[in-house]
């Protein structure tokens, strides 16, 4: 049930085409908002303001204005800037200035990210499957709702980029043939660990799809492994020695390259090495799994041990009070507790892992069995984090093809099937669009509760731009939005790393002193205080005390706060003071 090339090319080009298709939806509307730099996140005006603000001393891993007085060193690993970087340089070449080339860059990075995806899942599951179902996991992915959350021009960030090099990988590694192939496995290991070089949340996906490969390896149904290990771990240290954590960064570190992705890719490459040492032994296959077990507990065992972080879990650096203030406002690092919600983050997972499982079942496929697992867990990671809800796309949409190549009617030669089976395998085959008018169906009937309005700096950016560099003090996730827009100071944008910067920006907008300013004012040298009508709801008082944040948003501030006006004709919630330096004696001159 072998693919003509030319059969196969066309099926590549149709799950590319889908995907078009699906992103010149909302093309016209995104590309009107990304003109006027209205970007859909913190993190994406965070992501320019690296580039932006690069130095020859601390290149785009440090950033002088945020956490006033002292500068923020930042993790975005080196792949996405450096890409971003040099994709903004033939729009420079075409004369745009620096600032709307970087911008125009990042969005056109984030389409052509989800058409290389389109691209290398379609050609993983051609690869084991069938043309049918390469264009099917093409429509899987082009309406899959969390893969188009990152995947639009107003995401400048790696989330799609990340999966890019993960679905590269699958097209290397996973493939029907005996025939060996060195120079896939080394690349196919190799973009396995440029992955989690992007960022170490596809360390979930790396490991599954190294176990795929072992799977396969020990029943017999996929060639030697050897040049997997050294692509995996030579990539890993390459990366460690060109894109090391910053001076303020723990060595063991886990967002960004450090000894535990060191060790961890050490530990991981290993495996492959263990389950070839089975075979040669002529280990049988129930023995050699459960060798491969024992020996994989040992190893995450041993990198539990070495990596302190590891234990303290996703939250570790956040403090209690944090969390409760910042860390569970962020959507992304939420859980799926709406229907329409559940349906989109677990619908092509869930069908990915029934698809795969059957298959497995039928013809006794290790490996075929644990992508129908990594699909499931997958597809629960992402109900529970949202932010793995892209990664949990890709995991559903491979095993939603590969699993679809074992049924009748999905290979590459028509058959003559019963009325029922053609039904049957149209619905399999429109199963994405469905599920995706299932989730518009049940938004519609639950609707969301309105979120949180959000202010945003446009309108004021020219006047702000006007005063003279100085620290102010901002709501958290606009800090990203102030330095992108102007060249002033904050205290911080929402970054995890910069914890004293986060307590001391919530603390001040929680102060309910009126007399004087805190002293946090003093060691961080603010000069402005700018708010909005609109703020969290964890930033009111109780007790009948008001906050800074409220009295701000009121218009009612102490008196060691000075209202500027806007100029006039600007529409705006955002109010704006002064702060006035302590009263002292003036000297009479005579």
């Amino acid at each position: 049930m072998t693919s003509s090339p030319h059969g196969r090319s066309a099926a590549l080009l149709v799950a590319m085409l889908m995907m078009a298709v699906a992103l010149a939806r909302s093309a016209p509307a995104s590309l009107e908002r990304l003109s006027q730099a209205d970007l859909s996140n913190p993190d994406s005006y965070y992501n320019l303001v690296v580039l932006l603000d690069r130095t020859p001393e601390h290149g785009h891993r440090f950033v002088a204005r945020d956490n006033a007085p002292h500068g923020s060193w930042v993790h975005w690993t080196e792949p996405y800037t450096w890409t971003l970087w040099q994709l903004h340089r033939p729009l420079r070449a075409a004369g745009l200035a620096e600032e709307p080339a970087l911008r125009y860059a990042g969005g056109a990075l984030s389409l052509l990210g989800m058409l290389a995806l389109a691209l290398f899942t379609a050609l993983a599951v051609s690869s084991v499957g069938t043309r049918r179902t390469a264009m099917i996991s093409g429509l899987a992915l082009a309406a899959c709702i969390p893969l188009h959350a990152y995947g639009n021009m107003l995401q400048i960030t790696h989330h799609i980029f990340m999966l890019v090099p993960l679905a590269a990988a699958a097209a290397c590694l996973l493939r029907r043939s005996q025939q060996p192939r060195p120079g896939l496995d080394l690349l196919g290991g190799g973009l396995l660990a440029l992955g989690w070089w992007i960022s170490p949340e596809a360390m979930p996906f790396i490991v599954g799809l190294v176990y795929l490969r072992i799977a396969a390896r020990l029943q017999g149904a996929a060639p030697a492994l050897w040049w997997l290990a050294p692509g995996l771990l030579g990539v890993t240290l390459l990366a460690w020695l060109l894109d090391p954590p910053p001076p303020t960064f723990p060595a063991w570190t886990l967002d960004r390259m450090s000894l535990a992705w060191l060790l961890l890719a050490g530990l991981l490459a290993a495996m492959p090495l263990v389950a070839e040492a089975c075979l040669r032994r002529g280990l049988a296959l129930g023995r050699s799994f459960a060798v491969m077990i024992a020996v994989s507990l040992g190893a995450l065992l041993a990198w539990v041990l070495a990596v302190p972080e590891v234990r303290t879990g996703p939250a570790g650096l956040i403090p209690a009070e944090l969390r409760t203030l910042w860390w569970n406002q962020i959507v992304e690092l939420q859980a799926a507790h709406r229907p329409h919600q559940w349906m989109a983050y677990l619908g092509l997972p869930l069908a990915g892992a029934l698809a795969a499982g059957y298959r497995a079942w039928r013809e006794r496929s290790l490996w075929i069995g644990a992508l129908a697992f990594m699909s499931l867990a997958y597809g629960l990671l992402g109900v529970w984090h949202l932010r793995m809800g892209a990664a949990a796309g890709l995991a559903g949409a491979l095993a939603y093809g590969i699993g679809l190549a074992g049924l009748r009617g999905f290979g590459n030669v028509d058959e003559a099937l019963p009325r029922r089976s053609q039904l049957r395998i149209f619905l399999l085959t429109l199963f994405p669009a469905l599920q995706l008018a299932a989730t518009a169906a049940l938004a519609s009937l639950w609707p969301p509760p309105p979120q949180e309005r959000y202010c945003s700096l446009a309108s004021v950016a020219p006047a702000l731009q006007q005063i003279p560099q100085a620290t102010f003090l901002a709501p958290v996730f606009s800090g990203s939005e102030l330095l992108y827009r102007t060249h002033h100071r904050i205290i911080t944008g929402p970054y995890h790393h910069n914890v004293e910067g986060l307590l001391d920006n919530y603390r001040a907008w929680l102060y309910t002193g009126t007399e004087q300013p805190p002293d946090i004012f003093t060691r961080r040298g603010i000069g402005y205080v700018l708010g909005c009508t609109h703020y969290q709801n964890e930033l009111r008082g109780n007790q009948g005390r008001r906050t800074l944040m409220e009295r701000v948003a009121d218009g009612d501030t102490p008196g060691w706060l000075q209202a500027q006006p806007w100029p006039a004709g600007t529409e705006t919630e955002w109010r704006l003071y002064r702060v006035q330096p302590p009263a002292t004696s003036t000297p009479v001159v005579p």
